[in-house]
This record gives structure tokens, C-alpha cells and sequence, in this order.
């Protein structure tokens, strides 16, 4: 499961009602998290934190990563309904965390792929919290394919899910900024770019 936002919504901050649409969450002087409403006002993210405030007029709360743990332990929790086999991830460079959630053990017992995807909605939706499925045969990559929406595949062989992968961009490779940044400007864009020149 990717987490897409999960600063604002797991930090557990207590906006009062009166700036809960407008909220901001910060770190290191720069946005991390902004609400629909911010965003509308113009705040986007990774700008600086006084710049955010002027235009959202609503001060932004630091970032909480231990409430953010906290969080993800209990959706964890949550998804032993599923599968016994559950790893949170945090990306250790972003504000993006998710469930790693090894499911191929357990499919026969659910019925198949898109019965037990059924079940894991039942469970998930009453929670609130946003979050995408990625599906591929490591745990990062179906975290990175999380964030493309791809559609659920009934055929399971590798290349599947490898060919879906070259169509990841490199700048979401966020556990790696250094590696990204000089792939970046040896003008690599996505995986397969770099898949290709390894051929």
C-alpha cells in the first residue's frame, strides 16, 4: 500500500476546526504536507514554510515523525486481517511512507488477486486514510508502482511487473537523492532510460 500523504494525515496535530482545511505541515523551514485548501490558495510543496503562511494565512505545525510511526503501526495492525507477513516502509528522503504486504502466500485463502484487493478496500476505506495499491514481486517496487495506479494483474510472472517499472520516474526514487540527482543530470528520466543503456 502506498501512502501518498500521510503527514497530514496521521500526524495526530489537532487542527481546530477553524484552520483544519487550511492546514500545513513543515519541516526543515520547507512544506511538507498541505491541504486541498492550501494548495488552492497557491502553497505548494516543498515551498518555503513563511511563504506558505503568508499565502495560506494559517500558521503550519512542524512534522511529527514518531506520531507518523505511531500511525503506520496501527494501520499495520490493521492489515494482519490480510496477510501475516507486513512491512511499514518510510521513505526516508520524503514525507511518503506505506504497508509492504507479501500477499502471495495467503491469495488461495482470499480466492484470488481481486477478491483478497475486495477485502483489503473492506478493511482499509473505514480507516480515511488515502492510500494506492502497487502490486509487483519486491516490496519497493510495488510501492513505486503505488504511485503510476496501475490496474491489478491477474498474470503474475516478473516481467510483468518489470516492464511496468520502466515507466517509473527517477525522481521517485526518493530513499536515493544522490544517485537520483546525478542520473537526472546525465539526462536519465525513468528506470527504463536506464534499463536501456544497461542492454
Amino acid at each position: 500500500l502506498g501512502l501518498p500523504h500521510p503527514v497530514g494525515k496521521t500526524q495526530g496535530h489537532g487542527f481546530s476546526l477553524e484552520n483544519e482545511q487550511q492546514a500545513l505541515v513543515a519541516e526543515k523551514h520547507k512544506i511538507l504536507w498541505a491541504s486541498p485548501k492550501a494548495l488552492s490558495l497557491g502553497v505548494c510543496l516543498g515551498m518555503a514554510t513563511s511563504h506558505a503562511e503568508a499565502l495560506n494565512h494559517c500558521p503550519a505545525v512542524g512534522r511529527n515523525i514518531q506520531q507518523e510511526q505511531v500511525q503506520l503501526k496501527k494501520l499495520a495492525e490493521i492489515a494482519y486481517q490480510l496477510t501475516p507477513h507486513i512491512q511499514p516502509y518510510q521513505c526516508p528522503a520524503t514525507a511518503q511512507a506505506g504497508l509492504w504486504l507479501e500477499v502471495s502466500s495467503c491469495l488461495r485463502l482470499f480466492g484470488g488477486i481481486n477478491a483478497f484487493i475486495d477485502r483489503l478496500h473492506s478493511v482499509f476505506t473505514p480507516t480515511a486514510m488515502q492510500y494506492e495499491i502497487g502490486q509487483a514481486h519486491s516490496g519497493y517496487g510495488a510501492w513505486l508502482l503505488s504511485f503510476l495506479a496501475c490496474p491489478i494483474s491477474t498474470d503474475m510472472r516478473p516481467v510483468v511487473f518489470n516492464q511496468r517499472l520502466h515507466a517509473v520516474p527517477i525522481e521517485w526514487l526518493g530513499a536515493y537523492p544522490k544517485a537520483v540527482d546525478m542520473l537526472v543530470k546525465s539526462g536519465f528520466k525513468t528506470l527504463g532510460d536506464i534499463l536501456a543503456q544497461l542492454k
